[in-house]
């Protein structure tokens, strides 16, 4: 029989992701009360209390968000051959579905649906940052709408890796708002572009395509704040401290 690790007094720490989707999951839980980890690192910051009041077990929570990776994440000095495209790999997410739709359907939009039309895991990591960086504009979603709230109703949005890679590939962000986005020094129409439905997206949409200025001052404010505060060196740091701290 294998017994924890805990059961030998040897220390360890998890690592979750997208863990929004299973804050009332039991089988999380008893998994949890059964090896009894130290620690847990999350990606989203607003998950922690509700993980903390679910779980019931005494842990550290370590908030290690997301980065981007330079060897891929970086313009390719592409011509800007599309408007817009969707980096994902679930289209039956109901707001990604409804915006996917309406791109698809106006045939005065430049829309790049590859991402919608390849299968899960077909496009390299290289091949989907030189999508990215061949549109002006590339739009994330959070999740499913049932998802993005605690059992308590409070609002957990996932601030995914594409908020930070976007941006690097030289293409402007229009994002679902994030809970933890303005922690991360995202600022609406600062160094990103955030909408809370598919009407304001539209209409975001529209202006920012027909605006190329104000396309470039927002790119050019993101990739400053996410060289400076978002890259692998400064999340292996800020686990290393903690990690110390346990």
């Amino acid at each position: 029989k294998l017994h924890p690790l805990h059961d030998y007094g040897i220390p360890t720490v998890w690592s979750v992701g997208d863990c929004h989707s299973r804050i009332s999951d039991l089988r999380f839980k008893s998994v949890i009360h059964h090896h009894k980890p130290d620690g847990l690192i999350v990606n989203n910051k607003s998950a922690i209390p509700h993980l903390t009041s679910f779980i019931e077990y005494p842990m550290k929570y370590i908030w290690i968000p997301w980065a981007y990776n330079p060897k891929f994440n970086h313009p390719y000095g592409l011509s800007k051959n599309f408007d817009v495209t969707i980096p994902a790999g679930n289209f039956k997410i109901p707001i990604r579905q409804a915006i996917h739709g309406r791109l698809k359907n106006d045939p005065s939009i430049r829309y790049q649906s590859i991402f919608a039309e390849s299968k899960y895991g077909a496009i390299s990591f290289r091949e989907y940052s030189k999508i990215i960086s061949d549109n002006l504009i590339a739009i994330s979603t959070c999740q499913h709408d049932d998802k993005q709230h605690a059992p308590d109703g409070s609002f957990i949005g996932m601030t995914f890796t594409k908020w930070f890679e976007i941006p690097m590939c030289g293409t402007l962000h229009i994002g679902q708002r994030s809970a933890d986005c303005h922690e991360l020094g995202f600022e609406n129409h600062v160094n990103a572009v955030m909408f809370d439905s598919v009407d304001e997206f539209a209409e975001k949409f529209k202006y920012f395509l027909a605006h190329p200025q104000e396309q470039r001052r927002i790119i050019t404010n993101a990739r400053e704040l996410i060289r400076d505060e978002h890259t692998y060196s400064r999340r292996a740091l800020s686990l290393i401290r903690e990690m110390q701290s346990l």
